[in-house]
């Protein structure tokens, strides 16, 4: 199961009280003092990233990164800090070259690095927790906003995924050594004219910007939504939706 990962990780990094603390800070009856599953995650994965830098550098960290940030900098690929802008594609490798040259295996430590998925198993499945439901609701723009963002996690997830396929192929010479940059895009069709867009441009658009099939000109905020709601659901498009496609393209580094 998921959740069996954060125990391993928790007991490996010496952190075996901390689950207790993630349970208490999620179930907390503070809605004040409640943290989310996502800023939970985001927590666990600095901590592991601080006990690695601890173990090998005696704590020494570059300047201008933090644990926090050393973590979303190994989740984010090159091509994606490129394309989206949210993390610089030179600190990326800069800070790649950097573990490398500490000892740190910075592919090993980006796979030890847990998702909201693998958290909220744990939560729910190892430590049995429930999250009360008094949550704040969420406006129109976080919930496109976290939306956005799961796609792009999921995006993520599958370039990882290809790019750990081709190192067996490697090692029987079926590939060569050289390490191609994986890139992959879920894309939409309109239902109505069948414009083709990315899903996040076609949440961020509302719709579709070719035809009249959106909702820009429609209030946002008639149906809201708690912060537990579907944060963990793997969502597919049916019935008279957007037609869903995923492609992907990959060239040599």
């Amino acid at each position: 199961m998921a959740g069996e990962k954060v125990s391993e990780l928790l007991s490996e990094y010496g952190l075996g009280d901390y689950g207790e603390e993630l349970e208490r800070r999620w179930t907390h009856p503070d809605p004040a003092r409640r943290k989310s599953v996502r800023e939970l995650t985001s927590e666990l994965n600095a901590k592991i990233v601080e006990r690695t830098i601890e173990r090998r550098t005696d704590g020494y960290l570059p300047v201008t990164q933090s644990p926090e940030k050393i973590a979303q900098i190994l989740k984010t690929g090159v091509s994606d800090a490129t394309e989206h802008d949210r993390v610089n594609a030179t600190d990326v490798v800069e800070f790649q070259n950097w573990l490398s040259e500490s000892d740190i295996d910075p592919e090993r430590l980006r796979k030890d690095l847990v998702s909201y998925v693998t958290l909220h198993s744990y939560l729910k499945e190892q430590r049995e927790a429930e999250s009360p439901r008094e949550r704040p609701d969420l406006t129109a723009e976080q919930a496109r906003a976290k939306k956005t963002e799961t796609i792009r996690e999921m995006r993520d997830k599958y370039a990882r995924y290809l790019q750990d396929r081709f190192e067996p192929l490697r090692n029987r010479n079926l590939l060569p050594e050289s390490t191609p940059e994986i890139f992959v895009e879920f894309n939409v069709s309109c239902p109505k004219c069948g414009a083709r867009h990315s899903a996040i441009e076609y949440i961020d658009n509302q719709g579709c910007t070719e035809c009249d099939e959106h909702t820009r000109d429609l209030p946002t905020d008639g149906n809201r939504e708690t912060l537990d709601t579907d944060e963990s659901e793997s969502e597919t498009t049916s019935g008279n939706g957007p037609t869903a496609e995923s492609s992907s393209r990959s060239r040599h580094s």
